[in-house]
């Protein structure tokens, strides 16, 4: 029995970081974890407390534990010690990260304790990270907050895709930009901050602006992820992001936002999730006002966009980047599961209700079916 714990058990064991023990008496402790109570009890609780714990701290392996507790019987000691590890009180202290420096370890520190809790291989998640290759496409107030939230989780390689100069509002609503950027490139600008802030991620930039989808598909080539960022509805661009990723074979997700809403999603899989056409025919197909929409639509794709002023509170910007930057860690990462494989995910800035809305794959979607070029078949040819 001993020896069979004894294989299964960390050969470091540690105590995880993010585990609290909180003695509750004599015979009674607490392991806290966030919201996530366990408990032990029993004679051997003050045992743990004043000799076992002590020696949990990753720096000696199960039999140089076990060494000062020879007076306490072996397979007691390993049956605790099993019990710790199938609960996931335990983690492993023998396992490094191969492929990070100590640098690199001590600023996504918190994240990787956080990752923890989902893989005992504790590195896993943020190599995956740091072997990463994603192209953002808009560095406006939206898009440069995304690029700052993947580029502080460790992204390993960020393309930035802009063809704006530095306005008033990039300003007043930026992180990345001073006054003394106003009328500079975005995409060079941003690149100057990541150099200064991010120096584990190697970034490229192309000051282009996106006006088909064959402008796209170079710069999603060979990339794990596309990101499309809009601060105000253009729906032109997401037809050439579709179109680009699905000939391409990438995954791409957006984000934008909509006067008192904000959007994310849906993440596209090529051939293996609902594109954007998919999305969108259906959501046509359920218009009240169809006619209007088309000529709003016909009107927008003329316009090179909504050329609306669209007043907004600097939060607005910073909720949506929040959550997309959070699903694309998961897309990435994949410790969870992201929420917009096949959904669009909406945040009401007014009553912060979120609401997921599923979407639906077209059997015969004229953007991703492989029936897409096949006649449809008469009931009197059968």
């Amino acid at each position: 029995m001993g020896d069979a714990i004894l294989s299964k058990l960390p050969r470091k064991p540690a105590i995880r970081k993010t585990v609290q023990i909180i003695p509750v008496s004599d015979s009674a402790l607490m392991f806290k974890e966030g919201k996530k109570i366990q408990a032990m009890r029993g004679g051997a609780v003050s045992l743990m407390m004043e000799r076992l714990i002590p020696l949990l701290d990753g720096s000696r392996t199960v039999e140089e534990i076990m060494a000062p507790l020879k007076d306490i019987n072996r397979e007691e000691m390993l049956k605790i010690l099993g019990l710790l590890h199938i609960r996931g009180i335990l983690e492993d202290a023998s396992i490094v990260a191969l492929k990070m420096s100590r640098e690199e370890l001590k600023r996504y520190e918190s994240q990787i304790n956080f990752f923890s809790r989902f893989h005992p291989e504790k590195y896993k998640f943020q190599e995956k990270l740091k072997n990463s290759r994603i192209a953002i496409f808009g560095l406006g107030s939206l898009g440069v907050r995304v690029l700052s939230g993947l580029a502080w989780a460790g992204v390993g390689e960020i393309s930035a895709v802009d063809g704006e100069s530095i306005g008033e509002e990039d300003i007043a609503r930026s992180p990345f930009y001073d006054r003394e950027d106003l009328g500079k490139s975005r995409v060079q600008t941003a690149a100057k901050s990541m150099g200064r802030h991010s120096p584990f991620v190697k970034f490229s930039s192309s000051e282009k602006k996106v006006r088909s989808s064959q402008d796209i598909r170079s710069l999603v080539k060979e990339r794990d992820l596309a990101v499309l960022c809009v601060d105000r509805p253009f729906p032109a661009v997401s037809h050439w992001m579709n179109e680009a990723c699905l000939e391409e074979g990438v995954s791409w997700i957006s984000g934008y936002l909509e006067e008192d809403e904000g959007i994310i999603g849906p993440s596209v899989v090529p051939h293996l999730t609902p594109c954007y056409k998919c999305y969108e025919l259906r959501l046509k197909g359920n218009l009240t006002h169809y006619d209007e929409y088309m000529a709003y639509e016909r009107y927008v794709w003329e316009k090179g966009g909504d050329q609306r002023e669209f007043p907004k509170l600097d939060p607005f910007a910073e909720i949506v980047a929040g959550h997309l930057t959070l699903e694309i860690v998961k897309i990435l990462s994949k410790f969870a599961a992201p929420v917009t494989y096949g959904h669009i995910y909406t945040i009401n800035f007014f009553t912060l209700e979120a609401k997921l809305h599923e979407i639906l794959k077209l059997p015969r979607c004229p953007a991703c079916s492989p029936k897409r070029n096949i006649p449809s078949r008469k009931t009197w040819d059968l």
